[in-house]
């Protein structure tokens, strides 16, 4: 979506749960939005890809606990849209299967609002994909049937509006369960033994799949059944599951890593996770906002530098940035050149500057100091990053009698929007690198529960997290090294050998 685009709503189908089933159109037009109208079905890490001034807001309807009304959610679409913004209509699955797609689209149409619809790939398929139970088959299914088990005024389904299929899937069945089975039963080609699959959160890490039959549910109803919405397989190709359960071979599957920095870092390490089934969940917590720089910024202060620190990634693009907005040549830099962590050197040899100094085995503030000499007498130190940079870095140069010039290119700020969770579990792991990140979200989300994992990165955000939360029974574990990478590889560990 641009600036020049004619289409002010973009309804969007999220998929059946995995992110990464998100059409790469999808994810083009998010990464644009201004505002985003989203579902509880919506994965949230599908609202990743929207930029850090996009608002976010959750308009879903689960059963029992509606966020907001078909009326509010209209109101919000069509207020947005002639204000200006680029608006997106997050929608679970495929928005034009049981999506309410009618409504919302005859309110732009009254309204004269241009819109545009990009589909998703249904829960139909997904669970169909993710559980090996076949749509169709040679032997067994040459025709399927979708249908729902709540109609719009909580009527009982009428024997004409049950379809006659070999294979029946039924959306939200809950309602009126009883009288719907008995129907199928006695008005359609299946039996009380049709072999039935109950399953839930399709294609996520929380999926879950039982296999019944039609008179065990009518006899004793969807028993334990989950908050997150059901689907119910029905025919006999549900026995062909236990044959093709692919997900055998992933054996990270089931676990969730929930990374709350502003942007996923590149590692091998993390794609593998992936390719093993750990489910990446990106939920940054944290927004930026570029600064201005300061008068103590001219062009002789590269030249007199001693040495340049850099403290982030973020804190070398803002650098090279602001040297292009002054037509600075890099060439003047004289000094030494040192980075924070492995992640910032990176960034500074994407833009062909080499390291003199960075940490050799613990990153952070206290790894660099380590490769610092004691007495930095005189010697001029211009460090750049975020206006909330660490204190103590400051601090304990200046102890070794530096002169310290410290560069506030951006900040940092908490998010007012963030994707709305289920709770967390024990085999749920949220990963932190910073203490403004705990902050964050604590301030969101409080203590999570029941007992999921927090891991942290460096010294100073595992002692802030602890005393965050003390008094708890959550499992906090620090990362062997303050690196992305580091915290993979013990991930890998942690779940492959059961550690705790």
């Amino acid at each position: 979506m641009t600036h020049q685009d004619p289409i002010r709503v973009y309804f969007i189908g999220a998929g059946p749960g995995d992110p990464d089933l998100l059409t790469i159109k999808g994810k083009d037009i998010l990464s644009h939005a201004d505002v985003v109208l989203y579902d509880f079905l919506a994965h949230p890490g599908c609202l990743s890809y929207t930029p850090a001034t996009c608002r976010r807001i959750c308009v879903g309807k689960r059963k029992g606990q509606h966020g907001k009304t078909q009326t509010q959610i209209n109101t919000l679409m069509r207020r947005y849209a002639k204000a200006g913004n680029r608006v997106v209509r997050l929608k679970g699955g495929d928005p034009m299967v049981f999506g309410r797609m009618t409504e919302e689209m005859e309110t732009l149409r009254q309204a004269n609002i241009p819109y545009g619809i990009v589909p998703g790939i249904s829960t139909i398929q997904g669970a169909s994909g993710s559980t090996g139970i076949p749509l169709t088959h040679r032997s067994h299914s040459r025709s399927f049937a979708v249908l729902t088990g709540t109609t719009w005024k909580k009527e009982t389904l009428s024997d004409s509006e049950i379809p006659d299929a070999d294979v029946l899937l039924v959306f939200m069945p809950n309602t009126n369960l009883g009288a719907l089975i008995d129907t199928i039963v006695h008005q359609t080609r299946h039996i009380w033994e049709t072999p039935v699959a109950i399953i839930t959160s399709a294609s996520t890490a929380a999926q879950t799949i039982r296999c019944t039959t039609l008179k065990d549910i009518y006899e004793e109803g969807l028993n334990n059944a989950p908050k997150q919405p059901v689907m119910l397989f029905i025919g006999q190709t549900v026995l062909l599951h236990e044959h093709y359960q692919w997900h055998q071979f992933l054996h990270l599957k089931g676990w969730r890593l929930f990374i709350t920095a502003e942007s996923l870092p590149q590692s091998n390490t993390l794609t593998l996770l992936k390719q093993m089934g750990l489910e990446i969940c990106h939920i940054p917590l944290m927004a930026t906002e570029a600064l201005a720089p300061t008068a103590k910024w001219t062009p002789t202060h590269l030249q007199k530098a001693d040495m340049l620190i850099f403290c982030s990634q973020r804190g070398v693009s803002r650098f090279f940035d602001i040297l292009g907005e002054k037509n600075t040549d890099v060439r003047r830099i004289q000094g030494k050149i040192a980075a924070i962590g492995k992640q910032t050197e990176k960034r500074l040899r994407d833009y062909g500057l080499h390291t003199d100094v960075v940490p050799q085995t613990q990153f952070g503030a206290k790894g660099l100091l380590a490769e610092l000499p004691q007495d930095l007498s005189h010697t001029q130190i211009h460090i750049y990053g975020a206006q909330n940079l660490a204190t103590d870095l400051v601090a304990q140069l200046r102890a070794r009698k530096a002169v310290v010039h410290h560069h506030a290119l951006y900040r940092t700020r908490t998010r007012k929007e963030v994707p709305v969770l289920d709770v967390l579990g024990n085999q749920d792991i949220v990963l932190f690198s910073s203490p403004s990140q705990v902050d964050s979200f604590q301030y969101h989300y409080g203590t999570p529960t029941p007992n999921p994992r927090l891991l942290t990165l460096g010294d100073t955000t595992h002692q802030h997290c602890e005393t965050l939360f003390q008094g708890s029974t959550l499992n906090i574990q620090q990362s062997p090294k303050a690196s992305y990478e580091t915290a993979f590889q013990a991930i890998l560990e942690m779940i492959t050998t059961g550690a705790t």
